[in-house]
């Protein structure tokens, strides 16, 4: 079983396939609309 770091952000199309975390949130975290970085 994998577990993942929530939230997963993914688009609806996309919602039953396989996801390889390979990193969590994003290193810029500076954009004011992204949910990322509360």
């Amino acid at each position: 079983m994998l577990n993942y770091i929530e939230p997963v952000f993914r688009p609806p199309s996309e919602g039953k396939s396989l996801i390889l975390q390979v990193s969590n949130g994003c290193s810029w975290n500076q954009c004011s609309f992204c949910e990322y970085h509360p």
